[in-house]
């Protein structure tokens, strides 16, 4: 199933629709499609997942069928409007927050300031101790502010999808900030493209101090996307508008996850549907101070590359991913992890990262032997090739 790329700049393609302005709830009354109920169950959690993840990845309680094939999708009546739910906003943006009581201002005055004014803001105080609440309900008495125990990001969100009640959904991030006509463009998007079930965006890159400091260089994908998705992620939380018919059929985001959490629900939601984007920087997404070669990062990576391993090994995957991408995609990230774990000073880990890599990729061999050369002989694994 390819998906389509946008060539740069293409902000006005077919794909990428622009909307310049608000759109009422009435306009969002538009076909839904209807998929066939799957007829088996995801199974429990994958055999592969390694002790070094114990606690970190688990099967997600609650989730949902494999999505059918979607040549079996079939298509409905229009569906009641929006304005038909009385007193309930066109869209709920969820966003959680844990001790950024620093950025949060700033990222809810975005939010406020859209353009498109029919939504909800909920806040999910995932058991700040920064005085976050205080703010909160001081400043913004019309924010639905929800405080709960310290649980995670993806239990966070969880809990906002449980309080929603727009129709589409968005997401925003404590220490993000939107551009103001984000939201208008992307409910203008979905009210004229019934066929489209998510919309991302691209995004800037702003230091510490909000100064811009980059912005996206992958390519963005629309269509079916889930090939393109699990090569690299385009997908920024931030970005993304989605219907709540199609979360409630993906489910909820695995809270057994404590990192890549949202890369695992968006390769999920990529099996159901199409995607759209707009290849321009509506959000601005400050970077981590968190150290790359750090022993965070290299579990981050390890994670990602069970994460990933787990998504594949569904069947509707392995119908939508060619075996050959992806190989090369778990040969890399496996790669990416024992580097960093080398440089965070465990080579037992890194050797073992270093044979799945090859296992999965043997066309890297040879630069693991550039890598590991760089390093010493004394440090290079025997069944290496010096170079």
């Amino acid at each position: 199933m390819a998906s389509q790329e946008l060539p740069p700049g293409a902000a006005r393609s077919a794909i990428v629709a622009v909307c310049r302005r608000g759109y009422s709830a009435a306009t969002l009354a538009r076909p839904v499609r209807r998929r066939e109920s799957p007829n088996w169950q995801h199974t429990a959690a994958r055999a592969d997942a390694s002790p070094t993840a114990s606690g970190a990845i688990r099967h997600m309680q609650g989730r949902p069928s494999e999505p059918p094939d979607p040549k079996r999708l079939v298509d409905e009546s229009p569906t009641t409007s929006i304005s038909a739910h009385c007193g309930r906003p066109a869209v709920s943006v969820i966003l959680p927050t844990f001790n950024r009581r620093e950025y949060l201002a700033a990222s809810v005055e975005s939010v406020l300031g859209q353009t498109y004014r029919d939504f909800e803001l909920i806040v999910i105080d995932d058991g700040s101790t920064d005085g976050t609440g205080e703010m909160v309900e001081s400043r913004w008495p019309s924010i639905r502010y929800f405080p709960q125990a310290n649980a995670g990001v993806a239990a966070a969100r969880n809990r906002g999808l449980d309080e929603a009640r727009g129709r589409l959904i968005a997401f925003a991030d404590a220490d993000d900030l939107w551009h103001h006509g984000k939201l208008a463009r992307q409910v203008g998007l979905l009210a004229d493209n019934a066929k489209i079930d998510v919309v991302c965006t691209a995004k800037r890159v702003i230091d510490h101090g909000g100064h811009v400091s980059g912005r996206q260089w992958k390519r963005l994908h629309a269509g079916r996307v889930t090939e393109a998705l699990f090569g690299h992620v385009f997908v920024t939380m931030p970005s993304v508008v989605v219907r709540r018919e199609l979360v409630d059929r993906v489910g909820r985001f695995d809270v057994g996850l404590r990192i890549h959490s949202d890369y695992e629900f968006w390769l999920r939601a990529s099996l159901w549907t199409e995607f759209a984007a707009i290849d321009e920087p509506l959000v601005d997404v400050r970077r981590s101070s968190d150290s790359l070669t750090s022993t965070g990062g290299a579990e981050a990576a390890v994670l990602k590359l069970r994460m990933l391993k787990r998504f594949y090994n569904q069947r509707a995957a392995r119908q939508a991913i060619r075996p050959a991408i992806a190989r090369r995609r778990l040969g890399e990230v496996a790669f990416e992890a024992a580097r960093l774990l080398s440089a965070a000073g465990e080579p037992g880990r890194a050797t073992e990262m270093l044979d799945e890599s090859l296992a999965h990729h043997p066309t890297l061999r040879a630069r693991w032997a550039r890598f590991w050369s760089g390093l010493g002989p004394a440090r290079c694994p025997a069944h290496l090739p010096r170079v």
